[in-house]
């Protein structure tokens, strides 16, 4: 437990005091609802829940018998079951809230959730990141994968559509670098939109200092190369057409 307020203490401190390149560009506002857990008949089997207007999201300790262990519901109707490959349990679950905001422009509120990595050394720092696209009509797309520190999404353009910043790391050349790409959602799926922005950046990782500025070890064409199509362990779902 000291090891995940730790690393919650960093991300705190990185959003709050960070001076990354993308942070002058305007960030996404959440609604957000805090999850609470609903006590099982076994120590195991508990289900945390949130709320926002007529929608639940539960995320259950033990997975139903078709392996879900996320799901949606609508007015207590579960209308978006998910396999998502994360372990839920309290320590997981420090501090996860349900964050609400239109992400995609759409008109209509998406769902994110973050959910900690509970392992050790630089992987323990790694999040299980969770999207609820909503295309209306109680359609919803899910997409997930795996990142590194809780970076807000940002409107890099101004067209209101927010860019999801990846965040991946690299060991190179004897140095320790943080890779940021840029993703947009659009048809149903991530597209790295990078090359729009003159992305992917690079700044070092340094073990005793954060360093926030981009990298002059290599030119920003040298760090195209380490772009990534999809965040780590991408998955989406099919969208479901009523």
């Amino acid at each position: 437990m000291k090891y995940i307020i730790g690393t919650f203490l960093l991300i705190y401190s990185l959003s709050c005091f960070a001076q990354y390149p993308f942070e002058k560009h305007p960030p996404i506002k959440y609604q957000t609802a805090k999850f609470n857990k609903i006590p099982g008949r076994k120590n195991n089997d508990n289900i945390w829940t949130a709320k926002y207007q007529n929608y639940r999201v539960e995320l259950l300790e033990i997975r139903l018998e078709d392996s879900t262990n996320v799901v949606l519901y609508f007015k207590n109707k579960a209308i978006l079951k998910l396999k998502e490959g994360v372990d839920i349990n309290d320590i997981a679950l420090y501090d996860t809230q349900l964050y609400i905001a239109n992400i995609d422009n759409n008109g209509f509120p998406d769902f994110k959730i973050i959910i900690y990595n509970n392992g050790s050394g630089l992987a323990g720092s790694l999040e299980h990141k969770i999207f609820l696209f909503n295309h209306g009509k109680n359609r919803f797309q899910n997409i997930s994968f795996m990142d590194f520190f809780a970076n807000t999404e940002r409107d890099f353009n101004g067209d209101g559509k927010f860019e999801i910043i990846g965040q991946s790391y690299l060991s190179y050349q004897n140095h320790a670098y943080w890779v940021f790409d840029l993703y947009n959602y659009k048809k149903g799926k991530l597209v790295n939109v990078g090359k729009r922005f003159n992305y992917p950046i690079l700044t070092r990782f340094l073990a005793s200092k954060e360093s926030y500025s981009i990298t002059h070890n290599m030119s920003r064409k040298q760090m195209k190369q380490f772009s990534h199509a999809f965040p780590r362990d991408y998955k989406q779902g099919k969208l479901l057409v009523k």
